[in-house]
């Protein structure tokens, strides 16, 4: 029998210590199941996610006179930066984290993964503090989520700002219960920093606000560290809020259809279907009894209002909803895991009774099948991955290492990652196909924008505006961009002189399976600049870029 300062290893006070325990190895499992997953198979978003610290960590270490022209040179060299479409936050963890660990997926990916830790630890205090200690257990269940399995082996913003939204407002209560205390600036703290990370967490606030008129803490309003502490939040998002409209305005309004998508496809898809039913069984006591109403009214506000939210912001950004931007609503999983909690404990209590045998081990049994139930259930969530460009990035390097190289297909963006994180400087450089012959744009729809359609005019943009000499080219086209003359006519013109393949990789890539490298043998020199098409910027925006140098 396990013991610990004169109390059996199941009591109350003596409990924390092994809900703690559990959390890290249920993290640790989560972990080890998806220890070869570089965290880029989001492509689009992750490959830039990683590449935006390291460009910050270039932009801190020579403080350029001209942000704006820096970082269009530095896009020029390596085109996979996208510093002012986010917020810098997690970009500057990611800088110091590279120099430390140096560049690789793997140190960005293992930051989401110890933001998912955070979150968890977060949620065992809230859990013994607001709901019974023994809930504490439900820490662990929150990491086995489908959700936190898929979107904490990427390298992506949602789950580090749902994480530091979790803590903001766990500081947020912490003060509402002592408004004397310092949460307040903690919770205002880490809710700047949420929306800093990723400014769809600015719902924080607004749950915040929520609270306090629901439980009619008009007083609070009187305090004037608030309206500082607010203020001080509000500048800073806002700075940020208008430098993006300024230099990246991808914003586009949309139709305000399909606001059901999320409910339909959060069970399942987003936390399983037992923690569903255990949310709604929690709801449903709660709200009868009297033990944990005021819990499960808190926990309500923060799933209604973080739900419209996010399905208007999807709406009127993307003009709809796809599964993949289910991703938006990440911070609906930890109220829905804490319910979740509410029911379980709620249960016992009408099982067991409020009083009777509250630190005996049968209490336990709930919560040791419902854990067992979800590591199994974890091990069966598959995750995708990518595989197969680091030895494309290798090989190239070593038959063009001071070059740049052509590239062409969907996985456009972790090529060029691990082009970036191969350590050669500025010396290697990445022209990417989708800029060269043709472009894409996101708004007001996804497609492409044709620049050279034509067989004859993708061998002289590969002559003269290209300067490459190996040409990487994904033998499969993504299914969205085969409406591109440029990209079918690419790989025609590649079949023929004065192209001439000099190796294939296999890759595990969604549905590209083929990488093909080539040697373009009619090359006159290396152009200067780069003539590179920006379509977000409006009026067939085109910019004259210099590739940033040493």
């Amino acid at each position: 029998m396990v013991v610990m300062n004169g109390r059996r290893w199941w009591d109350p006070k003596g409990m924390l210590f092994w809900q703690i325990v559990m959390t890290i190895c249920a993290w640790g499992f989560i972990v080890a199941l998806h220890l070869d997953n570089d965290g880029l198979w989001f492509q689009g978003d992750a490959p830039r996610h990683a590449a935006n610290g390291v460009f910050w960590s270039d932009f801190l270490g020579r403080l350029p006179t001209s942000p704006r022209d820096f970082a269009f040179s530095y896009y020029a060299r390596y085109p996979v930066v996208n510093p002012t479409a986010y917020p810098p936050i997690f970009y500057l963890l990611e800088a110091m984290a590279y120099r430390v660990f140096g560049v690789s997926p793997f140190v960005a990916k293992g930051l989401v993964l110890a933001s998912v830790l955070l979150g968890s630890l977060y949620l065992v205090v809230w859990l013994r503090r607001w709901v019974a200690e023994e809930a504490g257990w439900a820490g662990s269940l929150f990491i086995l989520q489908p959700a936190i399995i898929g979107w904490g082996n990427v390298i992506m913003l949602n789950v580090p700002s749902m994480v530091l939204g979790v803590a903001a407002l766990y500081h947020w209560r912490r003060w509402l219960e002592a408004p004397a205390s310092g949460h307040l600036y903690a919770a205002a703290a880490l809710a700047t920093l949420a929306a800093l990370t990723y400014l769809l967490a600015a719902v924080v606030p607004v749950v915040m606000l929520a609270w306090c008129v629901w439980g009619r803490r008009w007083d609070l309003f009187r305090q004037r560290r608030l309206w500082i502490v607010a203020g001080a939040a509000a500048i800073s998002i806002g700075v940020w809020v208008l430098m993006t409209m300024r230099w990246d305005p991808h914003w586009a309004p949309g139709p305000l259809t399909g606001p059901g998508f999320y409910l339909r496809h959060l069970p399942g898809w987003f936390v399983t279907v037992p923690v569903i039913v255990l949310a709604a069984v929690g709801l449903g006591l709660g709200l009868v009894g009297r033990a944990s109403r005021r819990e499960v009214a808190f926990l309500s506000l923060w799933i209604v209002l973080a739900y419209v939210w996010f399905t208007a912001i999807s709406l009127k950004m993307n003009g709809g909803i796809s599964l993949d931007d289910i991703r938006y609503t990440m911070l609906l999983v930890p109220p829905i895991v804490l319910l979740a909690a509410v029911g379980v404990e709620n249960g016992l209590r009408l099982v067991v009774g409020a009083r009777e045998g509250r630190a005996e081990w049968p209490r336990l049994m709930p919560w040791a099948a419902v854990l067992a139930l979800h590591v199994w259930l974890a091990a069966a969530v598959s995750v995708p991955r990518v595989a197969g460009f680091r030895e494309i990035v290798r090989f190239v390097g070593e038959i063009a290492p001071s070059a740049r190289v052509f590239y062409d297909g969907a996985y456009d963006g972790v090529f060029s990652f691990n082009a970036l994180a191969a350590g050669t400087g500025f010396r290697r450089g990445v022209v990417l196909g989708r800029k060269l012959l043709y472009a894409t744009q996101s708004v007001p729809s996804f497609g492409p924008v044709e620049i050279a359609p034509s067989p004859g005019g993708i061998r002289e943009s590969l002559r003269f505006r290209c300067g490459c000499r190996i040409l990487v080219i994904e033998r499969q086209i993504e299914p969205r961009l085969k409406r591109s003359a440029a990209a079918a006519n690419l790989r025609e013109v590649v079949a023929r002189e004065p192209a001439r393949l000099i190796r294939s990789f296999r890759v595990e890539a969604g549905s590209v399976t083929d990488v093909d490298v080539y040697e373009w043998r009619s090359v006159e020199s290396a152009p200067s600049t780069i003539d590179l098409p920006f379509p977000s910027l409006g009026n067939n925006g085109r910019v004259q870029l210099k590739p940033l140098q040493y």
